[in-house]
């Protein structure tokens, strides 16, 4: 892992716990770069700045997706959204599951962690229905620790 870090999005990145592992993760190398969904003053503030402006965190504020046209039109044609569904597009852009997901499916970053204070339920039905599931695998699962 280390010789090849990688970018991963952790969509509940104002949680404590989530900020602590993070801190910890890129401290030893393990991730290249945290990107962190989640109320920038809160992570900045525990996080630290060295870690922040040395690019090895990047922090999104949670209503940062809502005007950014590229992630609502491939939400939109993901989901099948007609322009009349203007209120569920509106709802999803406010929501770090489903935008962590479409960084993912992006390809903007190499992983996706959550499940703090998500279900594993909605984690699992927005990676499937956002990300969407490799038909060769067969099955689709979760862990916890």
């Amino acid at each position: 892992m280390r010789a090849n870090p990688r970018s991963i999005v952790f969509p509940e990145g104002d949680d404590s716990r989530v900020l602590e592992a993070v801190l910890r993760l890129v401290a030893d190398g393990l991730i290249g770069r945290a990107v962190l969904i989640g109320d920038c003053g809160n992570i900045e503030r525990v996080a630290g700045t060295n870690l922040v402006s040395g690019g090895r965190i990047r922090i999104i504020a949670p209503d940062a997706f809502v005007s950014d046209a590229r992630y609502r039109e491939e939400y939109r044609r993901e989901r099948g959204l007609g322009a009349l569904e203007g209120e569920i597009l509106d709802r999803a852009m406010r929501d770090p599951v489903s935008m962590g997901a479409l960084m993912l499916r992006l390809g903007e970053v190499d992983g996706f962690i959550g499940g703090v204070r998500t279900t594993t339920a909605e984690i699992l039905r927005t990676g499937i229905s956002v990300v969407k599931a490799d038909r060769r695998t067969g099955v689709v699962t979760a862990f916890s620790i």
